[in-house]
């Protein structure tokens, strides 16, 4: 049992590293601690991945840290869907007559 705890312990802590480094490599601020990053996936941290019906990280609005109060847990066209609608907002915005768009940025890594 102990052992199957470790192998456990060990696979989510690599699933952590990876997700940090993604959001390293990506210049956005990390600010999970491996327990928050746990207290946040809870009971969806085996659905969490890459494909269409897996569980991402999404920041709010794609801005800010990637921090406990600032991501939600969605399936990636959520996130496609939210991106698009940003990218057209930058693009056409006008000041004082459009309102800013909220969207999300899916962060996942591999699954390892």
């Amino acid at each position: 049992m102990q052992d199957k705890q470790s192998s456990l312990a060990t696979r989510l802590k690599r699933k952590y590293v990876s997700q940090k480094a993604s959001a390293k490599r990506r210049g956005i601020e990390w600010q999970f601690t491996f327990d928050s990053w746990l207290d946040f996936w809870k009971d969806d941290i085996e659905a969490r991945g890459r494909q269409h019906h897996e569980l991402c990280m999404q920041r709010f609005g794609d801005k800010g840290p990637y921090h406990p109060d600032n991501v939600r847990k969605d399936y990636p066209r959520r996130n496609a869907i939210t991106a698009g609608i940003n990218k057209r907002a930058r693009n056409t915005y006008r000041p004082g007559k459009d309102h800013d768009w909220e969207g999300v940025y899916c962060l996942i890594s591999g699954k390892g």
